[in-house]
């Protein structure tokens, strides 16, 4: 058959094809005569001459002789690659690459043992389209020109004609292991990169005994890799760190771990030239948690490149560094941007590299590589996080950023970092989404030590005082000094909080006397003395009851009021103050007529029966009764605090017939005003009386006017 004419060719192998298929008892008596008993049978060598000239055979009659051969190539592929000249070692191998079945393995193994060069090359290919052949989920991408050829040859055999009966997995694994650990006698890379290629990936075995082998096979693989001093140690980091195939910086990225292997494995995997390698790591960058895994990347560098351009020097990544550039990440699907932004956070880089390298993830459109990203982004990045648009994103980002929890985060006096973050939290305080705005108005309350209705910013006021009080009380006067009426107030205010007006009372007293001062500046100062205990504090107020503003009076009011009673009788402990308050309960002003008639109210000795003024009552049942409507909603306001409480014991009979002015308010008053306030008032006291009646106590919040 060898040497036949291309055109006898087929006919001679159709008629190789029936004595492959003719039963021994079936042949001729004269060709049986001529068999010698113990040789081989006449079909075998039918099949055997098909496969001395398998490469001179067309598709079509491959495929047939694979059929008609079923069940018993493996012992005429076993004879030839134990007997058979190179061209028939060179046919078997492109059989293996026609039809891999994994239990052909021991014999692609044999020729790789070969002495021939040209065998032991051919043996190699049919040994890697072996285990190629096995990785039936293996992305095709992953392998590159050579390998991806390689594992694109036309598969001849089918379900119908495998070579061999059974899985085979085991028998693959242990040709692999056998020829990989026999590397000094062949020298040949090939089982090295099939065992790289067939490392820990799942295998399909027919029954739990192959599993068993399997696994005995992959542990001696390991073996092999970790032993630095085998001499095909250096061969294996040459295959991952040279051959071609993102599959190889893959299986080195798995690598990292192996004591034997890491550095080897660090270098291949520090190198990317294309956006499929760059893919075949990121898909697997959630390995990066193995702690091994993660020191070992701390020998993979993210380079830089520097490029002069017209506008100047520019910093950008090397191209074919370990992590994705620009257009490398556009082209990366949502699992592998998580991963890239996983892997960024191992390598080692400084952090101006780090952050280019995540600036093509600012604004990524999926919410999940936003969320991989806010968990390791630095300072800087988390302040565009925190405005994402997508509010998983936005609300993790914030938390990171917030000082929440942090409560050495502000130093004080504050600098220009407190500056820069107070600037953002303003903007973050006015996002859409809700977790986001109010962690952004927490935090500027941190950072705003003169904004009183918030715990955070008292607190931030009291730190900063106790700190460095020198600075504080800098800023404070430079505050009162300058910026809005809002700001001035504000200040005022917070001192009064901290019960620090004794220690800054002279720029309280300033804001009072300042004639151009705005009156609600001025109302709010004068207020704030009710904490001081000096005498300068103390006419300072005298005098602010003679005040034009009513906002002043009625302050000032309050403010002579708590400092007079310390203890006595107020008519006693202040005879002054307590005779403005009388010419003060028929002020025109509503304000400071109901704040005069609460001192009177509350003048008596706490050391006799506390019973109120007849004439201060007298006072609030006219003040009911007033035609102008907002001096009826102060009196009802003022009659609420009287009556409530302790109020009917002190009032006496009195408080009947306030209850009913009250109430007659509540029903038919024309002010709207005065109507509702009346309406809380009188729903006050019918609790206060049910609760007394069930002998229970009750304790009410105080309302405000």
């Amino acid at each position: 058959m060898r040497v036949a004419a291309d055109e006898e060719l087929a006919d001679l192998a159709v008629e190789l094809l029936d004595l492959g298929v003719a039963d021994p008892g079936e042949l001729p008596a004269w060709l049986r005569r001529l068999t010698p008993v113990g040789a081989s049978r006449p079909a075998d060598d039918a099949l055997g001459t098909l496969l001395s000239n398998w490469s001179r055979l067309d598709e079509h009659t491959r495929q047939a002789a694979l059929a008609v051969g079923a069940g018993r190539w493996d012992r005429i592929a076993a004879s030839v690659a134990r007997d058979g000249s190179p061209a028939d070692a060179a046919n078997l191998a492109e059989l293996i690459i026609d039809a891999p079945d994994p239990s052909m393995a021991p014999h692609a193994a044999a020729l790789v043992s070969s002495p021939d060069p040209g065998v032991a090359l051919s043996g190699e290919r049919a040994l890697i389209r072996l285990a190629l052949a096995a990785l039936e989920d293996a992305d095709t991408e992953l392998l590159g020109d050579e390998l991806g050829r390689l594992s694109a040859s036309p598969r001849l055999d089918t379900a119908s004609n495998r070579l061999t009966r059974g899985a085979g997995a085991e028998r693959l694994l242990r040709a692999v292991a056998d020829s990989a650990w026999s590397f000094a006698e062949h020298r040949c890379s090939g089982p090295l990169l099939a065992a790289l290629l067939l490392l820990d990936q799942p295998l399909e075995c027919a029954d739990e005994q192959a599993a068993d082998e399997v696994r005995a096979s992959m542990a001696r693989l390991h073996r092999l890799l970790d032993e630095s001093t085998h001499p095909s140690h250096a061969a294996v980091g040459t295959v991952l760190r040279r051959r071609e195939g993102a599959i190889l910086r893959q299986r080195a990225w798995r690598l990292l771990t192996s004591p034997g292997l890491a550095a080897a494995a660090a270098e291949r995997v520090a190198r990317a030239t294309s956006t499929i390698e760059h893919r075949a790591v990121l898909r697997e960058a959630h390995l990066s948690i193995n702690p091994r895994r993660a020191r070992a990347c701390r020998l993979i560098d993210a380079r830089t490149k520097r490029e002069n351009t017209a506008s100047g020097a520019l910093v950008r990544l090397d191209p074919t560094g370990p992590v994705p550039t620009g257009a490398d990440v556009a082209q990366l699907d949502a699992r592998e941007r998580r991963g890239a932004v996983a892997f960024i956070n191992v390598v080692r880089a400084d952090e101006a590299t780090r952050r280019l390298a995540r600036a093509p993830f600012l604004g990524d459109p999926d919410p999940s590589v936003g969320v991989r990203l806010a968990v390791t982004a630095d300072p800087i990045e988390l302040v565009d996080l925190c405005f994402d648009a997508d509010e998983r994103v936005a609300r993790l980002a914030t938390h990171r950023w917030s000082l929440a929890g942090d409560p050495g985060g502000v130093r004080w006096p504050p600098r220009m970092r407190e500056a820069g973050r107070a600037r953002v939290a303003t903007l973050l305080s006015e996002s859409p989404h809700d977790a986001v705005r109010r962690a952004g108005q927490t935090d500027l309350a941190r950072l705003s030590p003169f904004s009183p209705t918030t715990p955070a910013s008292r607190l931030a006021a009291r730190r900063w005082l106790a700190e460095d009080p020198e600075g504080f009380g800098e800023q404070l006067a430079a505050r009162l000094g300058s910026g809005g009426a809002r700001d001035r107030i504000d200040a005022l205010r917070q001192v009064r909080a901290l019960r620090a007006v004794d220690r800054f009372v002279d720029l309280v007293l300033a804001r009072l006397g300042d004639a151009s001062e705005d009156e609600r500046v001025r109302a709010t100062a004068v207020g704030a003395l009710a904490e001081a205990t000096g005498e300068g504090a103390r006419r300072a107020v005298a005098e602010a009851l003679d005040d034009n503003d009513d906002r002043v009076r009625a302050n000032a009011v309050e403010s002579g009021a708590r400092q007079a009673r310390s203890g006595g009788d107020l008519a006693t402990a202040a005879p002054e103050f307590y005779g403005a308050l009388i010419e003060l309960k028929d002020d025109g002003r509503h304000r400071v007529r109901a704040n005069a008639l609460r001192a009177l109210l509350g003048s008596g000795s706490p050391g006799r029966a506390r019973v109120f003024e007849p004439a201060a009552v007298d006072a609030l049942e006219a003040m009911l009764s007033d035609a102008r409507a907002e001096h009826r909603v102060a009196g009802v306001w003022l009659a609420e605090r009287a009556m409530a409480g302790a109020g009917q014991e002190r009032l006496g009979s009195r408080w009947a017939e306030l209850a009913r002015r009250v109430a007659r308010i509540a029903g038919d008053d024309p002010s709207d005003d005065a109507r509702r306030r009346a309406s809380r008032c009188a729903s006050r006291l019918l609790g206060e009386i049910r609760a007394r009646q069930a002998g229970t106590a009750t304790t009410h919040a105080g309302y405000t006017p």
